[in-house]
């Protein structure tokens, strides 16, 4: 009896040591730290479904497999609480199956899932309201119709653009239609959709692009705030024009109401990046340049007058910015030859703004060649009169074959903090100016490291600060299943590895 006595308080002193340590410190870096659960197998085809309810004492984490689909219910250290067994949806679901195009999307923090069916020659669009197990929490509800005319005759090809205002309110819906009539050249009619914060229809319209001032091509089309969006074109006058009159912008401001719209000369390829509502009009920012980017464009338009268009170039100083002394020299040639300074394939990803009215405007170079690939992630800092007070740039590889999963950063600003996170492919992780060459590639493994500077410090000297290798948590951090509210200093990942691993990590931002 007292061997089974001590056999039992060794087990019990087993599970309460394994419970301990199922919470790991990672790193303690900068003002950030991460913490980890132990890495522990998974099932084949096991992945994140979802994760949900997130705050600092809990959340719940949707797993599906072919065997046995579960939620799972963490506290705010990463201990597991609960664990059931779940039926949960998918785009096979029974609500779905028989859908010809299908996506979810995330709006004001709810799910919902978009289906358009091909009936007869017509297209029939629905949207249902979806809960955390993928299952329908109402019934489908149709919100398009579209007449043979105007319908494909399948979406293998065809894929309607989503896209959500910068605040997450709204959700528009942005598709081109085919052309039925003969017209030459022919009129680009555009499928406008705008939903609100519950995904009710706010407006419904069709945008004919036509060719009365001559050849128009549609950039790229972007929701406001409010509810309003925002479309970019440009114009082919044709040869007959000179050089400096041939081509020109449009910009049009589109609504339930109305449809308004302004112009002003083209500067080569120009694309929207952000727009926002401001007590004077529209403040829309762009990038622009003949044949890759060579600066931002700032739109200021009150919508009654002309714009306002300010154009603020990248600069010798922003370009010789952390690279290699080869590079720093062909470029400060090019630049006395006034050749155009540009960034190849920069790709602007928001903006944060400030409480004093400056904005930090920030992208990263991205291409697609063989393999997907990423380039160095860039700032610019501009004043309330669109002036560049500073820029910032952080040397980065990052390359994929087959897919972009693990390319790209994710930024946090607290207070005068700015925090980048990604996963490099650099040797020397911990890598500044005046030690060695960034251009080091060291091949697809992953360490994920932070980057920290002050925003009122920008030039100060900052180094690669390694927070964790992918060997450290069985896979490759992805920000796709990178989970977190906006207004929290925290964020909750789950790591799906090879060899069949998984891991959670919580990264939280700001700790004294």
């Amino acid at each position: 009896m007292k061997q089974q006595i001590s056999l039992l308080a060794f087990l019990l002193s087993i599970a309460g040591t394994t419970d301990l340590m199922a919470q790991r410190v990672l790193a303690e870096v900068s003002g950030v730290k991460v913490t980890a659960t132990d890495v522990k197998p998974r099932e084949a085809k096991e992945t994140v479904f979802n994760i949900s309810d997130l705050n600092s004492s809990s959340f719940n984490i949707y797993i599906k497999s072919d065997t046995d689909s579960k939620v799972e219910t963490y506290d705010g250290n990463l201990k597991l609480t609960n664990s059931e067994s779940v039926k949960l949806g998918t785009s096979k679901s029974e609500e779905r199956k028989d859908a010809d195009y299908f996506r979810y999307l995330s709006v004001n923090g709810q799910k919902y899932a978009l289906s358009i069916y091909v009936d007869n020659g017509e297209n029939i669009f629905t949207i249902a309201e979806v809960g955390n197990d993928g299952l329908n929490k109402s019934e489908p509800t149709e919100f398009l119709r579209l007449p043979k005319e105007n319908a494909f005759k399948d979406f293998k090809y065809q894929r309607p653009s989503i896209l959500i205002s910068d605040n997450g309110s709204y959700a528009l819906l942005a598709m081109k239609l085919p052309e039925p009539d003969n017209s030459d050249p022919a009129v680009f009619t555009h499928q406008y959709v705008m939903f609100g914060p519950d995904m009710q229809v706010v407006w419904n319209r069709q945008m004919k692009y036509d060719h009365s001032e001559g050849i128009q091509r549609l950039e790229n089309e972007i929701p406001l705030n409010d509810g309003a969006m925002l479309s970019l074109t440009r114009i082919d006058k044709g040869r007959g024009f000179g050089e400096e009159q041939r081509f020109e912008q449009r910009l049009y401001h589109i609504n339930a109401e109305r449809i308004e719209k302004t112009g002003f000369p083209s500067s080569g390829k120009v694309l929207l990046a952000l727009a926002e509502n401001q007590e004077r009009g529209i403040l829309a920012i762009c990038t622009y340049g003949l044949r890759s980017s060579e600066g931002l464009l700032i739109v200021d338009w009150n919508l009654e007058q002309e714009p306002n268009v300010k154009k603020v170039a990248y600069g010798i100083d922003h370009l010789t910015k952390k690279v290699v002394e080869s590079k720093a020299k062909k470029l400060n040639k090019d630049n006395e030859k006034g050749k155009p300074l540009v960034i190849d394939e920069l790709k602007i990803r928001g903006v944060k703004k400030l409480p004093d009215g400056r904005l930090i405007i920030h992208g990263q170079e991205r291409w697609l060649a063989d393999d997907f690939n990423a380039g160095p992630i860039h700032f610019f800092c501009l004043d309330k009169d669109m002036n560049m007070v500073w820029s910032q740039v952080i040397p980065v590889r990052q390359i994929h074959g087959g897919t972009d999963e693990g390319l790209g950063y994710f930024l946090q600003v607290i207070g005068d903090d700015v925090y980048v996170v990604f996963n490099d492919n650099y040797k020397n992780v911990s890598w500044d100016e005046k030690s060695s060459d960034p251009s080091v590639f060291s091949g697809p493994d992953n360490p994920v490291v932070l980057v920290h500077f002050d925003i009122n410090d920008p030039e100060g000297t900052y180094s690669r600060k390694q927070l964790w290798d992918s060997k450290d948590v069985g896979g490759m951090f992805s920000l796709s299943k990178y989970f977190h509210n906006d207004n929290d200093h925290f964020g909750v990942a789950y790591i799906q590895g090879g060899h069949l691993k998984e891991c959670l990590i919580k990264i939280e931002f700001g700790v004294n």
